[in-house]
């Protein structure tokens, strides 16, 4: 009995003192969209995704992505409810959702105009866009140059809710164009060109893009979770080559992809 009682002591400490939560795995929780090649149904759950995740393991910490519509995942990461923000997120859609956005950033994207083979476009100026119906996905920042003309009232834009869907509406001839992110559009391309139904027109990319290349982030909501997950992303982060993690994972898992895009 004597032989136990240093044992059993031990166990009744542990028991009278569990390990505190900050002491074990602790796990980030993200709302994402099925964005490829950043995001979604991807290997390592695509470019952004295997971003962050390598930034929180430096920290000691997992990732769980949950996949959901773009609208959805704003509004409930933002609410909480077991979330502790979203991604990829752009300043302008972190500030409308009411959000803290990581200081550093998971990678960088850039948009061009989706067109028909048969119809090419040619734009040199914002102006030359105004006589085309251009199709956008509903809540995306669609960058300064589409949202400044919307703002102003000047453009004729065309609502889906998905990214396939505005693409779907490019190839049956119901709008002239359509915002799509660069490195997006390689990936998806082949397979709607691939599956259109008849009638349909093949798709191609406008080489002039329409704004500079922009970084995507995290965002987090302002719950003491998200805050504490907010600070060891970027923690995280500041150690990581990100456009070089980003490039080498389009190269490993998007063959399809230009490297220069």
């Amino acid at each position: 009995m004597k032989r136990w009682l240093p044992a059993l002591l031990s166990l009744m400490l542990a028991w009278a003192h569990p390990v505190p939560a900050s002491a074990q795995a602790a796990t980030v929780r993200l709302a994402t969209l099925d964005w490829p090649p950043f995001s979604g149904s991807m290997a390592e759950g695509g470019s952004a995704g295997s971003i962050i995740a390598q930034a929180l393991e430096s920290q000691k910490l997992s990732l769980q992505s949950q996949t959901m519509p773009w609208k959805r995942a704003l509004s409930q990461a933002m609410a909480g409810d077991g979330l502790d923000g979203f991604y990829p997120a752009s300043p302008v859609e972190c500030a409308g959702a009411g959000g803290q956005l990581s200081n550093l950033p998971i990678g960088q994207y850039q948009f061009a105009l989706a067109q028909t083979e048969i119809a090419p476009i040619r734009w040199e100026q914002r102006d030359d866009l105004l006589r085309l119906r251009i199709g956008i996905v509903d809540g995306y920042d669609n960058g300064p140059l589409i949202d400044g003309l919307r703002q102003q009232g000047r453009l004729v834009t065309d609502t889906a809710q998905t990214d396939i869907l505005n693409l779907r509406k490019l190839q049956a001839g119901r709008i002239d164009a359509a915002v799509v992110e660069i490195s997006q559009f390689a990936v998806l391309a082949p397979m709607l060109n691939r599956t259109m139904a008849a009638g349909m027109a093949r798709i191609s990319l406008n080489p002039r893009p329409l704004d500079p290349p922009a970084s995507i982030h995290v965002c987090f909501n302002h719950s003491p979770a998200g805050q504490a997950a907010r600070q060891a992303l970027d923690q995280g982060l500041a150690g990581l080559d990100v456009l070089a993690l980003q490039a080498d994972y389009l190269a490993r898992h998007a063959p399809e992809l230009n490297p220069t895009n």
